[in-house]
């Protein structure tokens, strides 16, 4: 059973709300840290946008104009474009329509992409009405009336032309395992070129417990950034890229009453994460990467200490098709935290070891259309022995991940992680059953949140900043008990 017992916004015992002058530094430390990511981000970026502007970029990555979608030269279906071309149509106009405000979901004609040369500009910068758009629309919005759509039983359709009704929905539609969207058929699972370098912002809401917390829960804000790049003529040869991110979470704003000191101050947390990631190419449909994950934390735990942790991180998969990729992940501890807890009381605790914990996984990645939204679905268990004694830590891990764009410039994403207790812990139980639950969006300065395949952009990170789903953690004390 997942025990879930809040102690974030409301804390057991006394609940506080709003921000007491006690909560102002905390508070300020979280605008700091945030400001700080931006303000890094803006950097990286503005140095590296004149090397950005030399090297290819492509008119997939770029939203036709509306005069062009309202009088293209050259149309065609873009399902057969794919097939032809092995590109998927301008990012924004996945969904158009024509002239007379007449369309078809999912067949859309526009105008063909032409090659991209190195001459062509960057695109606009990525402003607050991207992430906030209040008061603009999407261009293949524009000149589109508010009314709801002509609805048909059984059907969903944008024409009164004699559509057919479509297909019932059947279990390949729902697991599509080993099937893919018409708008892959054809395609290779080979990573879209684009820019050498490239940058992502991201911000969520983020809970999790993990063994040294004691079965309490923890709530916050996490910001972060991520930057990966090619590295010049190792890259070309090899098809190897570099990314390294990282992240400032701000916990349980209100202090909790279940840690033993440090009760008043917030849970400060940070993770690094850099290494090195291949994606598919022509010569190979392999994927792998492998990174260094490292944990920095303050008031951590039930026993609310500083300990700092590292591990490696590794995946290797394989592409089958344009929309299916499977393959294995794993972790394994580099570096555990030794600390030596003070009496509280006539409470003598003394030595404690805090651990990230070993697992193996296999996975299935799954892209639902050209452009579209990504799946991750995987499967495991912890490889290593309880730090407390004998027996496993669980029984098995289960974690899913999305990514959705909703433009160019943002996408939102989700992460769940769940591990299972192993039998035989009796009142023990609910101390070995961490978990992870993560939404936020992200921001691409640089308009490339799609991509066309499983494969993704080839020079984009291929594994995530680390959280507290992909670094889980082990102690010797479990409770304060």
């Amino acid at each position: 059973m997942l025990v879930t017992r809040s102690a974030g916004w409301k804390t057991h015992g006394r609940q506080q709300t709003g921000f007491f002058p006690s909560q102002t530094q905390q508070f300020m430390h979280f605008v700091l840290f945030f400001g700080l990511s931006i303000g890094v981000a803006g950097n990286i970026f503005a140095q590296t946008a004149p090397e950005i502007d030399s090297v290819v970029s492509s008119d997939l990555l770029r939203a036709p104009s509306l005069d062009a979608l309202e009088s293209p030269p050259k149309t065609e279906n873009w399902l057969t474009s794919f097939q032809r071309q092995k590109t998927y149509p301008p990012q924004d106009a996945l969904r158009s329509h024509e002239k007379t405000g007449e369309a078809r979901l999912g067949l859309v004609e526009h105008p063909l992409p032409e090659q991209a040369s190195d001459s062509q500009s960057l695109q606009p910068q990525v402003g607050h009405g991207d992430s906030l758009p209040m008061f603009r629309s999407d261009v293949v919005l524009k000149g589109l009336e508010p009314i709801s759509d002509d609805y048909r039983r059984n059907s969903l359709v944008f024409s009164d032309k004699g559509s057919a009704p479509q297909p019932r929905v059947g279990i390949r539609d729902v697991l599509p395992l080993f099937s893919g969207d018409a708008s892959l058929e054809g395609l290779e699972p080979i990573s879209d070129e684009c820019r050498r370098q490239n940058l992502v912002m991201f911000v969520d809401y983020d809970s999790f417990m993990g063994t040294p917390d004691g079965g309490w829960s923890n709530n916050g804000i996490r910001t972060g950034l991520d930057f990966s790049t090619s590295l010049g003529s190792f890259s070309d040869l090899t098809g190897i890229g570099l990314q390294a991110g990282g992240s400032v979470g701000v916990y349980d704003w209100s202090g909790t009453d279940y840690r033993v000191r440090n009760r008043a101050g917030a849970e400060v947390q940070g993770f690094f994460t850099y290494g090195l990631f291949r994606k598919p190419t022509d010569d190979s449909r392999i994927t792998a990467g492998l990174v260094q994950d490292w944990s920095v934390n303050d008031t951590y735990g039930v026993f609310g200490q500083n300990p700092i942790m590292s591990q490696l991180r590794g995946q290797l998969g394989y592409a089958f098709s344009a929309s299916n990729e499977f393959g294995i992940a794993a972790t394994a501890h580099v570096l555990e935290s030794h600390i030596n807890i003070p009496p509280v009381g006539n409470k003598i605790y003394g030595p404690t070891t805090f651990r990230p914990i070993n697992q193996l996984s296999a996975y299935w990645h799954h892209k639902w259309y050209a452009g579209g939204p990504d799946t991750w679905v995987s499967a495991g268990a912890p490889t290593t022995g309880r730090l407390a004694g004998d027996g496993g830590l669980g029984s098995y891990l289960v974690a899913a991940s999305s990514s959705v764009p909703l433009s160019d410039a943002v996408s939102v994403f989700s992460n769940v992680t769940y591990m299972h207790p192993a039998a035989g812990l009796g009142k023990q139980a609910p101390y070995y059953e961490p978990w992870n639950f993560t939404v936020g969006i992200c921001i691409y300065p640089q308009r490339n949140s799609r991509s066309t395949t499983v494969a993704g952009q080839r020079w984009m990170s291929l594994l995530p900043v680390a959280n507290n789903g992909t670094f889980l953690v082990d102690t010797n004390r479990p409770s304060k008990r």
